[in-house]
């Protein structure tokens, strides 16, 4: 069965701190492992617009995430 896989390459701009599992290399070594695999299909997400976003989460949450990126980011 197919599988698509949806990432952006701003992912690779983001750094969990040195003690954190999730870094760029890693997200690299898992889309390279996918690229190779037949049953999966690597898509380049599109910006999601407002709209979508308030289909699955609270007006609050997204409110919050904005203040968070305003700031320079932070812990979720």
């Amino acid at each position: 069965m197919p599988v698509a896989v949806f990432t952006h390459h701003d992912c690779l701009l983001h750094h969990a701190g040195p003690m954190h599992p999730e870094a760029p290399a890693r997200l690299d070594a898992v889309l390279a492992r996918l690229a190779a695999e037949p049953a999966a299909a690597i898509r380049q997400a599109d910006r999601a617009e407002r709209s979508v976003l308030e289909a699955v989460h609270p007006e609050a949450y997204l409110l919050m995430l904005e203040a968070l990126s305003r700031h320079g980011g932070g812990a979720l």
